[in-house]
């Protein structure tokens, strides 16, 4: 599926914004760089947005930035600048890790919808899409992603949380 069907299947305000942002700041290039990344066009998203640095010879994310509500979901931990093992338990770094290094490297589009996570007995709903970065504006370096999400109230349905999070992944051609 293409750009324009990845924009098209966005649901939340911020996704949209986010993916209207990107879109723009990439101009006729494959990918925007985080340079090109203006907080004052996304000002609304900022809370829920968060980013990682990629280098690919070392095979390792560095956090850049995370919003004041992604913050929350890290029990207020700061990752700007901290590699990426750092942030996730060992159970949850080996898919992440894979799952970030798919949109950079292919480089692909990713959104995903449902329950984005949960912390103890706290369900969260919501969306999550994230996007590649180059600063050359072709070779993946980096990623931007939105989770917009908000606490369930009780327990979800058991369908919701047997299927968690669901994947769409789509082309950036």
């Amino acid at each position: 599926m293409s750009l324009e069907a990845f924009a098209e299947a966005a649901q939340s305000e911020f996704s949209r914004d986010l993916i209207r942002h990107w879109t723009e700041m990439r101009g006729n290039r494959r990918m925007p760089g985080w340079s090109d990344i203006r907080p004052a066009d996304i000002k609304k998203t900022l809370p829920y947005l968060w980013s990682w640095k990629f280098d690919a010879q070392a095979d390792l994310f560095t956090g850049r930035f995370a919003g004041a509500k992604v913050l929350e979901i890290f029990g207020g931990k700061s990752f700007t600048g901290v590699i990426m093992a750092g942030m996730y338990p060992h159970e949850f770094y080996e898919f992440v890790h894979v799952r970030f290094r798919r949109i950079v490297v292919t480089p692909e589009l990713f959104r995903s919808h449902g329950m984005p996570f949960h912390r103890f007995d706290q369900y969260y709903l919501g969306e999550r899409v994230i996007l590649p970065l180059a600063e050359d504006g072709s070779h993946g370096d980096g990623i931007i992603g939105v989770t917009d999400f908000r606490a369930s109230d009780g327990i979800p349905p058991d369908d919701v949380i047997r299927k968690g999070e669901l994947e769409d992944w789509y082309s950036l051609e």
